[in-house]
């Protein structure tokens, strides 16, 4: 296939997130024999840049097999969308339009966006939807939402993954090494139960001396957090997979609301470490969990004194971790890798362009 990823960005060296899931559908894409094409902002060695005018970005999109756009809080730019709706599709109606639903609308809340910005891109959603061929969802919560809030009628659900990574064998020492790692700028994390349940650990002389180690970009702007953690700001990603490795477990906390309908990429890198990763209420994550046999890393009452219990329970036995380990990376390496995950996705999208030219 021709696949046209007009809105994508990606830097070769990244600190995760959107870049990981990015880099992935390229190597898979292109080791499958498909051929892609983006803007300028895409630097991936394998993907070959278009003009940004309207003219170049027809002459691709005549030819293209798939217009394929990776949608996160907000709607496409004018310059990109415009190709979803006729008079603009009716020049280049070769293409079947997919969107990558990543996050809803009502996530922009948490980097800023006002109810009015959020209300107009729901807005553009549903006035396009009847257009658009496919929905790749990365949660069964945003393929309901984008069914029933924004009216696309096919989607399928494809959740985020990792790349599976060797498992240290040993992680001794005198300190019980935690980790974080994300975007610490969008406020759906819960940094307050971390916060407090830190403090929990620090001042209670019997526990056990566990640190914690919070990675990624805002992570250096916390205040008020414990001398038991540490900030380290932005790094790469691969730095966090070597620092990751010597680490005994691993954080995912959200607030209720947006955060609810993710697919949290910190979560599948942990399990990927083999880390037992401590989460709270997340249906995605809760199921994956069960799936594991880990529900009792779930913090169901999202109190810091269950967090603090909870990693005082993991560092005083060795044996559990390493059972919460093999299960996380035997789960990895059955069907959340990478590879799996987006062959899966690209022969979903290779199977609507085979009915589209079947008529």
């Amino acid at each position: 296939m021709k696949i046209v990823l007009s809105n994508y960005h990606y830097q070769p060296v990244h600190s995760g997130g959107g870049d990981l899931h990015i880099e992935a559908f390229i190597q898979t894409a292109v080791s499958l024999g498909h051929t892609l094409f983006s803007l300028s902002s895409c630097r991936h060695p394998s993907v070959r840049s278009i003009r940004p005018d309207a003219f170049g970005q027809w002459w691709h999109l005549r030819n293209a097999d798939v217009h394929y756009l990776r949608i996160q809080d907000d709607f496409p730019r004018r310059k990109l969308s415009r190709w979803f709706t006729p008079p603009w599709r009716s020049l280049a109606p070769r293409p079947a339009l997919v969107w990558e639903f990543n996050t809803i609308p009502e996530q922009g809340a948490c980097i800023g966006r006002s109810p009015a910005e959020i209300a107009l891109a729901r807005e553009h959603f549903r006035r396009t939807a009847p257009h658009c061929d496919l929905a790749v969802c990365v949660s069964r919560s945003i393929a309901d939402y984008a069914r029933t809030e924004l009216g696309v009628s096919r989607t399928v659900v494809i959740p985020n993954g990792a790349h599976l990574r060797p498992s240290l064998a040993n992680r001794h020492g005198p300190d019980f090494d935690v980790i974080w790692a994300g975007s610490a700028y969008i406020c759906w994390h819960d940094f307050t139960l971390l916060r407090e349940a830190a403090r929990l650990l620090f001042d209670d002389p019997a526990a056990p001396r566990i640190r914690f180690h919070l990675f990624g970009s805002g992570t250096e702007k916390l205040t008020g957090m414990p001398p038991n953690v540490r900030t380290y700001g932005p790094v790469s990603h691969a730095e966090v997979c070597t620092v990751g490795a010597r680490m005994h477990a691993a954080l995912c906390l959200y607030e209720p609301g947006p955060g609810d309908y993710s697919s949290p990429l910190k979560f599948y890198d942990g399990l990927a470490a083999g880390l037992p990763v401590i989460t709270t209420p997340q249906s995605q994550m809760d199921a994956v969990q069960h799936e594991m046999g880990s529900a009792d890393l779930i913090i169901a009452d999202r109190r810091p004194a269950t967090l603090a219990r909870i990693l005082a329970g993991l560092a005083a036995d060795e044996p559990r971790r390493l059972r919460h380990s093999a299960a996380a990376q035997h789960l990895i390496a059955r069907r959340c890798n990478w590879p799996a995950l987006m062959e899966t996705l690209l022969g979903e999208v290779s199977a609507l362009v085979r009915k589209r030219r079947a008529g």
